[in-house]
């Protein structure tokens, strides 16, 4: 019952991480004047679909593997897995016109703070979750 309540919750986990990542973007890059917090935003959706289409395909070939055991295929999800990261990284580049130095400074320091803030919603809500049940 308790891992039903918390899948039912994770939607507003990513609901509330995209405008928190969004202001992220903004303190990151808060010399781009011409960006508001909106751009960012949007900028985050592309970067939620991608994600989602992108885990969607490696879940599907994972399930795979497992069926197949693999090691051709462990080692192309792992190939298809640095893809993923390299195209957040590289659009992160072409979106805000910067250098390979800075974008990966900022594209580690934007993980490393998004990934924090998702463990505490993730507590939280799992908080919620035993206190709903």
């Amino acid at each position: 019952a308790l891992f039903n309540r918390f899948i039912h919750l994770f939607p507003y986990i990513l609901f509330l991480t995209l405008p928190l990542n969004a202001f992220f973007l903004k303190l990151l890059y808060f010399r781009k004047r011409d960006l508001y917090l909106a751009d960012h935003g949007i900028f985050l959706i592309y970067l939620y679909i991608f994600t989602f289409l992108f885990l969607l395909l490696f879940f599907a070939a994972n399930k795979l593997n497992e069926n197949l055991h693999s090691g051709v295929l462990s080692f192309m999800l792992f190939l298809y897995f640095l893809y993923g990261a390299y195209y957040t990284l590289r659009s992160m580049r072409v979106f805000y016109g910067q250098g390979k130095a800075k974008t990966l400074l900022k594209f580690t320091l934007l993980n490393i703070l998004a990934g924090t803030t998702m463990i505490v919603l993730f507590v939280i809500f799992l908080g919620i979750s035993i206190f709903q049940i």
